[in-house]
């Protein structure tokens, strides 16, 4: 792919701290620094970097739990990105490895400010010394295409979108699922989706091959559409129709006074009889996919407390918690993408059950 970005490259974009992705000139020139600031700054960075691994494993979960729902650090992914929000993954049914696609945004600082970069990513989640290592990665600037919500069959994957182009003008045709083709991703409209009219803020993406879901952070719902059906002929035909006895609402927080629930979903994936949804106060809400009902008893906290590496915008070695959004399970263990640092997160999705409960 074209665009490719990597760590290791000499590049400037590669060189720039994280957090702080530069396009081509001097970095330290387009921020007038003082000599003193850029020489804590570059300290700072040599502290964080005497590991080379996932930043997650400097956090208070620094060993990987053998609980349900318990932090694996080993299986974290470090990602070329400020932001990730949409995790799509294959699982190694033909021997060829597991990967993990990861859409996100970089910033950039040019001569106009501060601009997002869009991108995507693919890593290798294979066991062993190649795990989490960059396969692949390029710029995605399609105009309004939003990094919330990413499936594929293998064939065809789908994305959401933005409410407004990068140059601030609306977009027309918000209410959709972009269909794109995988191998090249190039525009695929005969497979786009038409959302129903109040599925009019939707995030996050899953499919189980034959009905693909996105939750809506403003009607609190989770939307089904159908994927494909079957003619006369036991041939697969699109659809793209909404099913609506697959939809269900998402949890209110019931009689708690300290919490309104689900209230901003992320992302969403499913093993097939649990759909677990990410939200923004940091837990992952568990649902049973066949009636919509919440379970608490899979639901679970996805916060941890790490330190982060400094940028402009933040000071030096602040604090920050995960805030989950896009999601992803091989069945063993799910991987959460962060909205705050850009990197990926590994739980355990089984395991021996919690002490004291979720």
């Amino acid at each position: 792919m074209t665009g490719f970005l990597s760590k290791s490259s000499a590049d400037s974009t590669a060189i720039a701290p994280r957090g702080l992705r530069f396009a081509p000139s001097t970095w330290r020139a387009r921020l007038h620094w003082p000599r003193w600031a850029v020489l804590v700054a570059v300290l700072a960075l040599l502290a964080t970097a005497t590991s080379i691994g996932p930043a997650a494993a400097q956090g208070v979960n620094s060993e990987d739990s053998t609980e349900q729902f318990g932090r694996t650090p080993s299986k974290d992914v470090s990602v070329q990105l400020d932001s990730s929000l949409s995790l799509w993954g294959t699982v190694d049914d033909a021997g060829v490895g597991e990967k993990l696609w990861v859409l996100g945004h970089t910033f950039l600082l040019d001569d106009g400010g501060w601009v997002e970069a869009r991108s995507r990513y693919s890593y290798d989640l294979s066991s062993g010394t190649q795990f989490g290592r960059t396969l692949s990665g390029s710029a995605f600037n399609d105009p309004g295409v939003d990094r919330s919500g990413l499936w594929s069959d293998g064939t065809t994957a789908w994305l959401l979108r933005d409410a407004v182009a990068p140059d601030g003008a609306p977009i027309q045709g918000r209410n959709k699922i972009f269909a794109y083709t995988l191998s090249d991703w190039s525009r695929d409209s005969s497979k786009d989706i038409t959302l129903q009219a109040l599925n009019e803020d939707p995030m996050g993406l899953w499919s189980d091959g034959t009905t693909i879901y996105t939750a809506d952070t403003v009607d609190k719902k989770v939307y089904a559409y159908t994927l494909y059906t079957t003619d006369e002929n036991d041939n697969q035909v699109f659809s793209g129709a909404n099913d609506s006895t697959k939809e269900f609402n998402l949890f209110d927080g019931g009689s708690s006074a300290l919490s309104d629930g689900n209230a901003l979903p992320g992302g969403l994936w499913s093993d097939g009889t649990t759909m677990w949804v990410t939200d923004g106060d940091r837990s992952v809400y568990a649902y049973t996919l066949a009636t919509g009902a919440y379970d608490s008893a899979k639901t679970f906290s996805a916060s941890i407390s790490i330190t982060i590496p400094p940028s402009p915008t933040r000071s030096l070695g602040a604090q920050t918690h995960v805030t989950p959004h896009g999601i992803w399970s091989d069945g063993t263990t799910v991987w959460i993408s962060d909205y705050t640092d850009g990197d990926v997160y590994a739980f355990n999705l089984t395991g021996n059950p919690p002490v004291g409960g979720v």
